[in-house]
């Protein structure tokens, strides 16, 4: 957040930060041939994402600045402690998804919710998958999935 906002003072609020798109996406691609494949292993969504001149793109000192704070703000337990404990909740992520540290930050997200006494909070990983599931090549499974569990959430509350 520090580095978010020093960036914003000295750069401009609206001017891109090569810096923290290092810091935040530099380690995602490793591994891999194109700086995009993180994404998914759909390799026609990847091209797609590439040839698109609106992705990928460096975001906004202004832009990470309110990322970094949102992030702090939804990991607060005071925060955590205002969401209804009836709540349904449902984490979904690839456990090849770097973002979350491979499935491991789902899990340890579950587990703060639970602790904090939220009641409904379910989780799945999707083997293989990376970052984007809706974009993945099990596409089909993550939204039947999706919809199974909204139809649950109706049909038993």
């Amino acid at each position: 957040m520090l580095i978010a906002k020093l960036q914003c003072f000295f750069r401009g609020v609206g001017k891109s930060s090569k810096l923290l798109d290092k810091m935040s996406f530099g380690s995602f691609n490793k591994g891999y041939d194109s700086p995009f494949q993180w994404l998914t292993r759909d390799q026609k969504i990847v091209d797609q994402y590439i040839e698109d001149p609106k992705c990928g793109g460096v975001f906004s000192c202004s832009f990470w600045r309110g990322f970094f704070s949102g992030l702090i703000a939804i990991n607060k337990v005071r925060n955590v402690k205002k969401i209804s404990r009836d709540l349904p909740i449902l984490f979904l992520s690839g456990d090849n998804d770097p973002v979350g540290d491979s499935g491991k930050g789902v899990i340890k997200a579950v587990g703060f919710y639970k602790n904090l006494g939220l009641k409904k909070v379910e989780y799945k990983l999707y083997k293989d998958a990376r970052h984007e599931i809706l974009n993945e090549i099990n596409r089909e499974e993550v939204y039947q999935d999706i919809a199974n569990w909204i139809d649950k959430i109706i049909t038993n509350d």
